[in-house]
């Protein structure tokens, strides 16, 4: 009796970074908690994949994704919404879905994640993520939404411990549900969206970056200016 064909996932990216960006990290992490004896994954930079301007590879990397059994879509928030290359990569989708008579059935799950210490400012683009694939025919999973993802960088969700044991925690409930065929569980998105640094913390934290962005681009002299204030003395 021959066993059944794995399925196929692929990780779309939508962070700008080629590397050690937070959308990558946690997508690997989801994707490397799937069954290995029922899923593959592929992992898809969408910025990358746009970027060749002759187009060689979008047709392979669109026919690998109109082929996949679960779409893994993990990115940051841009300006309360998504880079504008995903949208790109969005009505692509859409459009070769729409022109296929019996288009395969595939499943779709979002995870978004933002600087800002709460989740809640990342909603409006998982409701864009959701209605995207009502739009194209997908069953939507559910969606995740993670704020100060900027902390979790490149670093490996395995090995931080305590501070990263939520993000770990509604990870794993949601690679079980994928598992047995099931839409991720409401419990994973609450998890997720509880803030692991308080408001004053995560305000130290940012003033400590954002001083050393400074320093490094030599303008530490200048953040304190205040060069619009002298203009409305006159």
């Amino acid at each position: 009796m021959n066993p059944c064909p794995k399925k196929r996932v692929s990780l779309l990216v939508g962070s700008p970074k080629r590397k050690n960006s937070a959308s990558a990290t946690l997508g690997l992490y989801l994707c490397n908690q799937l069954d290995s004896q029922k899923f593959d994954y592929q992992e898809i930079h969408l910025r990358s994949a746009l970027s060749d301007k002759q187009n060689i590879n979008v047709s392979y990397w669109l026919n690998d994704i109109l082929k996949s059994d679960v779409l893994i879509f993990s990115s940051p928030l841009y300006v309360d919404c998504l880079p504008s290359y995903v949208f790109q990569v969005f009505e692509k989708i859409y459009q070769e879905r729409k022109k296929t008579r019996d288009p395969k059935e595939i499943q779709f799950l979002a995870i978004i994640n933002s600087g800002f210490p709460e989740s809640s400012q990342s909603q409006t683009a998982l409701d864009i993520c959701q209605h995207f694939a009502g739009e194209s025919g997908m069953l939507w999973l559910g969606g995740l939404l993670l704020g100060a993802g900027f902390i979790v960088g490149g670093r490996d969700i395995r090995k931080m411990g305590w501070l990263f044991k939520n993000i770990k925690k509604s990870l794993d409930l949601s690679a079980a549900a994928i598992n047995h065929g099931k839409v991720i569980p409401v419990e994973a998105f609450h998890i997720m969206g509880k803030p692991f640094l308080s408001k004053k913390l995560f305000c130290w934290i940012g003033n400590i970056g954002f001083k050393q962005m400074a320093k490094r681009n030599g303008t530490v002299r200048q953040l304190y200016d205040r060069p619009y204030e002298k203009e409305q003395m006159i």
